[in-house]
C-alpha cells in the first residue's frame, strides 16, 4: 500500500535534507574570502529564507525534534547572509558547524524512519494499515469496550432472566 501522506512527508523532507547541505556547503564557500560570487551569497540568503518560511511547519508535520542543540531556525537566524558569516568568530564558526551537523543528523534519521515506515508499508494492505489506525484511536478503543461491556451485561442479563423464568416455571 502507499501511503500518499508519507509518501509526500518524505518527499518534503529530503528536499529540505538537500537544501540543508547546499546551505552548509554555501556557508563554507562564504567564509573563505574571494571563493563565492555574488549568486553563490544570493543563493545562501534565498535558502537562510527557505528554512525560516518552511523549517518549523515541516518538523512539525514529520515529527522532528533535535535533542541538545538549536534547530534549523535558530541556525539560520544567526547567519542570515554572507556578511554575517564573515563576522563569525572561530568559536561561533565551530560552534555553528557542530550545530549543522546535529540538525543535518536528526534530519537524516527522521528521513531514514519515514522511508523504512514507507518500505513496511508496501507490505501491508490498505485495509490492515486503515483498520489499525481507526482502532489505535483512544476514543474507539474506549467506545468498542464500553460497547462490549454493555452487550455483555446485557447477554448475561437475559439469561438471568431466562434463569428466572424456568426456576419460577419448575417451582410452580
Amino acid at each position: 500500500m502507499i501511503d500518499e501522506e508519507l509518501e509526500f512527508k518524505i518527499e518534503q523532507l529530503d528536499l529540505m535534507v538537500k537544501r540543508w547541505r547546499r546551505f552548509f556547503n554555501l556557508y563554507r564557500k562564504i567564509s573563505k574570502p574571494g571563493e563565492a560570487s555574488p549568486k553563490e551569497e544570493h543563493e545562501f540568503a534565498e535558502l537562510a529564507t527557505y528554512f525560516t518560511r518552511t523549517y518549523t511547519p515541516l518538523a512539525t508535520n514529520v515529527g522532528l525534534r533535535i535533542q541538545g542543540h538549536p534547530d534549523v531556525l535558530a541556525l539560520v537566524t544567526d547567519v542570515p547572509d554572507a556578511e554575517a558569516v564573515r563576522q563569525m568568530s572561530d568559536m561561533q564558526r565551530r560552534a555553528f558547524e557542530n550545530d549543522w551537523r546535529a540538525n543535518n543528523t536528526a534530519m537524516n534519521q527522521k528521513l531514514g524512519e519515514l522511508q523504512l515506515l514507507s518500505d513496511h508499508l508496501q507490505n501491508v494492505s490498505a485495509f490492515a494499515y486503515y483498520a489499525k489506525r481507526f482502532f489505535s484511536n483512544r476514543v474507539v478503543q474506549w467506545t468498542v469496550g464500553l460497547s462490549i461491556v454493555v452487550i455483555l451485561l446485557g447477554v448475561f442479563g437475559v439469561f438471568k432472566m431466562l434463569f428466572q423464568f424456568l426456576n419460577d416455571l419448575v417451582n410452580k
